[in-house]
């Protein structure tokens, strides 16, 4: 394969928000990639498979800086589907860092430094947003704005349990069960551990969008943020990862996709 010229990519994307109003840089930002589709990964995963097999053949653990076992993969066999979900995990993480580095920071830098961005200027794009529950726009103003000024601490911190409220409050809108009884009779709400795997999720999100999302914050095979976040699992420099810049601007991508498919 041909060296990946990063110094260019970034160029371009600082010339895509150059120069541009404030509106239209953050729609650029926010839309300038794409999701990478189910279907590709799950056949880079397979070529892997094929080019290094015995990559699949050899159990593998991950350790976390303790030395903790934090996932764990089994030896496979070719008609292991767990093994290539963990494998097209790992891709997209990998696509998360490099979609960072070579357009999303760049860009927002671009965009920080031309524009005296305030929360204000966000609230158009979150008020009367059906992903956004009323009462709750300030809050995802803040997490976005902090993100715009490059405090990725603060904005996941904002934004993280932000988003898994509005994925909830989205597939209740749309009739999906996002709650149940406890043994106690009590009416628990359902997390993004269950949530993203309601049949409703691909439904009104898309697929792609939802393994993503998966990847992302719930899957230990990925990168695993709401969970390590919720059990402050995090050191102070992993928060200016390319990772978390990628979370923060997958929140920024979701409160601009203000459409989303319906139950049919």
């Amino acid at each position: 394969a041909a060296p990946i010229d990063l110094g260019e990519m970034i160029l371009k994307a600082l010339q895509a928000v150059q120069g541009k109003l404030l509106p239209e840089a953050i729609r650029i930002l926010a839309f300038g990639i794409s999701f990478p589709s189910v279907v590709d990964l799950h056949k880079q995963a397979e070529e892997l498979r094929s080019i290094a097999p015995l990559q699949f053949l050899i159990p593998k653990a991950t350790l976390n800086k303790m030395g903790k076992v934090t996932t764990r993969q089994n030896s496979a066999t070719s008609e292991d589907d767990d093994a290539i979900r963990s494998q097209m995990l790992e891709i997209a993480a990998e696509l998360q860092s490099f979609n960072a580095q070579r357009f999303i920071h760049p860009a927002r830098l671009q965009i920080h430094r031309e524009h005296c961005i305030r929360i204000d200027d966000l609230l158009p794009f979150l008020f009367n947003n059906p992903f956004i529950p009323e009462g709750r726009e300030r809050i995802f103003a803040q997490g976005l704005h902090a993100g715009f000024l490059g405090d990725y601490l603060t904005a996941v911190h904002l934004l993280i349990p932000q988003l898994e409220n509005s994925i909830r409050f989205v597939l209740f809108r749309e009739g999906a069960i996002v709650s149940g009884l406890d043994s106690d009779g009590i009416q628990e709400e359902h997390d993004l551990n269950r949530l993203l795997y309601a049949p409703e999720s691909k439904k009104i999100f898309g697929e792609d969008i939802v393994f993503e999302l998966q990847g992302l914050l719930i899957e230990r095979s990925g990168t695993n943020l709401r969970n390590l976040l919720a059990h402050g699992l995090l050191d102070f420099d992993e928060f200016w990862s390319p990772r978390i810049c990628y979370a923060w601007w997958l929140a920024l991508r979701l409160c601009l996709s203000i459409t989303y498919r319906r139950n049919e």
